[in-house]
């Protein structure tokens, strides 16, 4: 659930390829600039290996790099299975949207109102946060509660419980007013998701099949593993004291949706082609609400819609996000001007930094 694993270079590198393409072919996907680069840092112990999906008017392709797991020589492909970390919260921003547009919430609606009257959601000077608040991280809540105290390292968000959540939030006092500024938080986007499917009487993974997995056919993406993923699982792994190490994958049951969702190439590409609106969908709408700018992230250069980064190059616009856990990285962008959509999963906590031309 790392914030902004990746530099200007590869956001700019990622621009070129979606904004202005690489060429008119297939074959002219991937510059031979940069899969010198991807390459080079496999070879240099970076990334085990990695997958690239791309899709626009001439459809959808895939192309993998490196191994699945270091020594058994396979290479990742489309069905290749990785933890996408934080670009899980445009998944959440999707059910948020889906939701607004049936009615059944609105992005005004403080969080109090979605949660058990037992649990106190902090204000400040009246103010309170709302569903939007949360999805634009201008709740003024902290990027993670200060009762994370993982016993686990390795696997930090497994033993934080939805109690801890709500002695949290009970607790906490907001230092300044809320949408003053904004403040990364997986904490803001984790109560969202749960809020969201409390107000569905649903477990967060059974609202996120129902409401997007199922219809855009996502087979392939869950937050607990099926038998035939974890078949096709890419082994997670640290980049520590420059080397490679297998670790575990993470779980997070209280702030599932700030990042606990798992995928392939081909699925994202699934949920990136619904978002250029090129497959028909009931969920065409409630994306379009997502990529409707709320407000400022940051400095003036960036906006932010519900859960999507949304960034310019020259006249050209395009959204996206970035995730990371204990052993992966991933990193999703689509461009509706030029009808292009990228998506990028590694099973190594190395930056994406390490994959740039100059």
């Amino acid at each position: 659930m790392h914030q902004r694993n990746i530099s200007k270079a590869i956001l700019k590198l990622c621009f070129l390829s979606l904004i202005l393409g690489f060429g008119a072919s297939f074959a002219d996907d991937i510059s031979s600039e940069l899969e010198a680069s991807i390459i080079q840092s496999i070879e240099d112990g970076l990334f085990p290996g990695l997958i690239i999906g791309i899709t626009d008017d001439q459809g959808s392709r895939y192309y993998g790099y490196g191994q699945i797991t270091l020594g058994d020589g396979v290479t990742p492909d489309k069905d290749t299975v990785y933890e996408i970390g934080s670009v899980s919260k445009t998944f959440t921003a999707t059910l948020l949207a889906s939701m607004v547009q049936e009615g059944l919430v609105s992005l005004h609606d403080p969080v109090q109102s979605l949660l058990p009257d037992s649990v106190k959601i902090p204000q400040y000077n009246g103010q309170q946060i709302t569903l939007a608040h949360l999805s634009t991280h201008r709740s003024s809540l902290p990027r993670m509660p200060g009762n994370f105290t993982p016993t686990n390292p390795l696997n930090p968000y497994a033993d934080y419980s939805v109690q801890n959540m709500y002695e949290f939030l009970s607790s906490y006092k907001l230092t300044r007013e809320i949408a003053e500024r904004s403040e990364y938080s997986n904490l803001a986007v984790g109560l969202l998701g749960h809020a969201l499917a409390g107000k569905a009487g649903s477990s967060y993974e059974n609202l996120l099949n129902i409401r997007l997995l199922n219809p855009l056919s996502m087979d392939s993406t869950a937050i607990t593993f099926s038998d035939s993923m974890l078949q096709r699982l890419a082994t997670p792994y640290a980049y520590q004291n420059d080397l490679l190490t297998a670790v575990q994958n993470w779980d997070a049951p209280a702030l599932a949706g700030a990042g606990a969702i798992r995928s392939t190439a081909q699925d994202m590409l699934k949920f990136l082609a619904t978002q250029l609106g090129q497959t028909n969908s009931t969920l065409t709408a409630a994306m379009k609400l997502t990529q409707q700018p709320q407000t400022y992230y940051g400095d003036k250069d960036d906006r932010i819609g519900l859960g999507w980064f949304i960034s310019t190059e020259g006249e050209h616009s395009y959204h996206w996000h970035d995730g990371g856990t204990g052993g992966y990285t991933s990193f999703a962008a689509f461009s509706v001007e030029e009808n292009r959509a990228v998506v990028l999963l590694t099973n190594s906590t190395r930056s994406l930094n390490g994959i740039g031309v100059n």
